[in-house]
């Protein structure tokens, strides 16, 4: 399953974080926060506010967004990849 991994850095230091994975299943989105998260409705309204495609009607190209749309500081997301790609776990 493809999917974005949205993670926090200390740019003063190689700790990173995630945060939570957002999946593509060909056909829906589906969030999953990391391990002692409970912030689903904030992050679902911090990723929608990093780009202007619509989740709803445009999933994949939502998630593939979010690489270019995620740059901050201390948060980033992933390039769009396979599990079997992915160096965090969830």
């Amino acid at each position: 399953m493809v999917h974005v991994d949205i993670v926090s850095h200390n740019p003063l230091s190689t700790h990173k974080e995630l945060l939570a994975r957002l999946n593509y299943d060909g056909q829906a989105l589906d969030l999953q926060l990391a391990e002692g998260r409970d912030n689903y409705d904030q992050m679902w309204d911090y990723l929608r506010s990093r780009t202007t495609i619509d989740p709803d009607t445009a999933p994949y190209d939502f998630m593939r967004s979010l690489y270019e749309g995620i740059d901050a500081t201390y948060v980033y997301a992933s390039e769009a990849h396979e599990a079997t790609d992915c160096s965090f776990n969830i």
